[in-house]
C-alpha cells in the first residue's frame, strides 16, 4: 500500500502540508488544539515519517547556515549581577551554552532576579515583552527556593542540585564519578591512605556527592587505609592542618589551590611527601591532577535539553524531571607523583 504522507494529513484536516510538519513536530507555533487534531490524525491514518526523508531533511538541516530562531535567558540569582562568573567552571557552563546556542539559531540574554525592588512576576513579564520563552537556571549561591515566578509559562532547565524548588529538568557534572575516578588514579600511582578535604558546602551543593564518591571506595579497603574526610565550615587553614597531622593521609583530594600553598607553608613537600589531586579541576592548567568536569560540555547539553523542551511546548516544572550527568576527564599533573 501506498505510504501516507504529510500532504495526506494536510488534506484531511483541512490544513497546509507546512502546519502538518510543525504540528508532528510539536512546534509550539501550532495551536494546541489544532496540533492534537493533526496528531490523532496522522495516528488514524497510519502516518510513519520516511525515514530516508527524515535523514535527508537532517542533513540539509546540518548544512544549512542558522537562521535566528529566538532569544533564551539566562536567570541569575547572586546578590551581585555579577556575582554567578565567579567560580570558573560556571563561567564555562555559559560559553558553552552560548556556543551551542549559536548553532541552533538562537541568542543568550543575562537577566538578574536579584535587582532590589523589581519582583520576580515583574522579570517575568519583561521576559514575555521580549519574547523570551526558554530560561537557564545556573547554580544558586546558596540552595533555595525560587517561589512567585511562574515557571508555568516558560521552558527552563537547570545547572546542577541547588536549586531545591521548582524541580527542573538538571545538567550537571557526574561529582560522584568525578571523586571515584581521583580516588582510583590516586591508588593506581601508589597511594594508600587518601584522605578528601573541602568545604562542608560544597560538598552540599552537589548533593553530597564528593563524599558519596570516596566513600563507595573505601568499604572495601582495610581500616588502616581508610581516611575520614575533613568537611571544615569555612574551609579554615589551621583546621584543615590539623585534620591533616592527624589522620597522616599521603594524598589528599582537594576542590581549592591555595590547599597546596598551606601543605608547602607547613614543611610539606608535593608530591614527594603527599599527592594532590583536584576532584574538579577549575583550569585545565599546568602542575595540577585531577578531573576536568568538562563544564562547557554541560553548557552545550543544556542548551539542547532546553530548545528540546522549546520545540516540543513542554512549559512549567515537568511530572518527572530528567537528570543529565556529564562525565569528567582525568589530566595529569605532576602534582601527584608520575606513574610507574
Amino acid at each position: 500500500p501506498r505510504r501516507v504522507t504529510q500532504g495526506d494529513i494536510a488534506r484531511v484536516a483541512g490544513v497546509t502540508q507546512p502546519t502538518v510538519s510543525l504540528a508532528l513536530r510539536n512546534d509550539p507555533s501550532v495551536i494546541p488544539r489544532t496540533r492534537e487534531r493533526i496528531l490523532a490524525l496522522a495516528r488514524e491514518l497510519g502516518y510513519e515519517p520516511d525515514p530516508y526523508l527524515s535523514g535527508l531533511a537532517a542533513y540539509r538541516t546540518r548544512n544549512r547556515p542558522p537562521a535566528y530562531q529566538a532569544t533564551l535567558a539566562w536567570l541569575t540569582n547572586y546578590p551581585g549581577r555579577n556575582g554567578w562568573r565567579s567560580p570558573p567552571q560556571f563561567v564555562q557552563y555559559h560559553e558553552g551554552a552560548v556556543e551551542r546556542a549559536a548553532t541552533l539559531g538562537y541568542r543568550i540574554e543575562e537577566h538578574w532576579l536579584g535587582d532590589p525592588g523589581v519582583k520576580p512576576a515583574q522579570v517575568a513579564r519583561v521576559l514575555r515583552s521580549r519574547n523570551i520563552n526558554g530560561l537557564f537556571l545556573p547554580p544558586q549561591p546558596e540552595p533555595l527556593s525560587l517561589v512567585g515566578f511562574p515557571w508555568e509559562i516558560f521552558s527552563a532547565v537547570g545547572f546542577g542540585y541547588t536549586l531545591i524548588e521548582p524541580s527542573l529538568h538538571l545538567v550537571t557534572s557526574h561529582q560522584y564519578r568525578a571523586a571515584r575516578l581521583v580516588y582510583r588514579k590516586l591508588r593506581e600511582r601508589g597511594y594508600r591512605r587518601i584522605g578528601l578535604a573541602m568545604e562542608r558546602s560544597t560538598d552540599d551543593r552537589v548533593d553530597n556527592m564528593f563524599t558519596a564518591g570516596v566513600a563507595s571506595l573505601q568499604l572495601d579497603l582495610p581500616e588502616t587505609s581508610r581516611v575520614e574526610p575533613f568537611l571544615g565550615v569555612g574551609y579554615k587553614r589551621d583546621e584543615f592542618l590539623r585534620w591533616f597531622e592527624t589522620v597522616r593521609p599521603d594524598a589528599v583530594i582537594i576542590k581549592w589551590p591555595a590547599t597546596i600553598d598551606w601543605l608547602r607553608a607547613a614543611g610539606h613537600r608535593v608530591p614527594e611527601d603527599v599527592g594532590v589531586a583536584f576532584v574538579s579541576l577549575p583550569h585545565r592548567r599546568a602542575g595540577l591532577a585531577g578531573v576536568d568536569e568538562n563544564p562547557r560540555e554541560v553548557g552545550r547539553r543544556a542548551t539542547d535539553k532546553l530548545v528540546e523542551l522549546i520545540r516540543a511546548g513542554e512549559r512549567g516544572p515537568p511530572a518527572v524531571p530528567m537528570l543529565t550527568l556529564i562525565e569528567g576527564s582525568w589530566i595529569d599533573g605532576p602534582s601527584i607523583r608520575p606513574a610507574t
